[in-house]
């Protein structure tokens, strides 16, 4: 596992692998870290920064939304955005 050429790049102290893998969704994984240090950065984007407390109020929000539309769990949802803050906003709402 240690001979991937990238592993040369990583920063010291970073590990080859996340074994033992964590069995945990995304959401869980935001919610662990919303709970633990709610304001906190999670994103610094063009000079913008959010919060895990805004980016989960902001996420609940549209998945409010999303229900109130009439969206129900095993829907399919499209999402078009760049590479963004916005974007993992979105899939987060839409996973919950």
């Amino acid at each position: 596992m240690d001979n991937y050429p990238w592993l040369k790049n990583y920063d010291k102290g970073v590990p080859s692998t996340l074994q033992p893998y964590p069995h945990k969704t995304m959401i869980n994984v935001v919610d662990e870290s919303w709970k633990a240090k709610p304001y906190r950065s999670m994103f610094f984007f063009k000079g913008a920064r959010l919060t895990y407390d805004e980016f989960v109020r902001l996420s609940d929000a549209l998945a409010a939304g999303l229900v109130s539309m009439g969206v129900k769990n095993g829907d399919r949802v499209a999402m078009l955005l760049p590479n963004s803050p916005q974007r993992v906003l979105g899939f987060h709402g839409i996973w919950k």
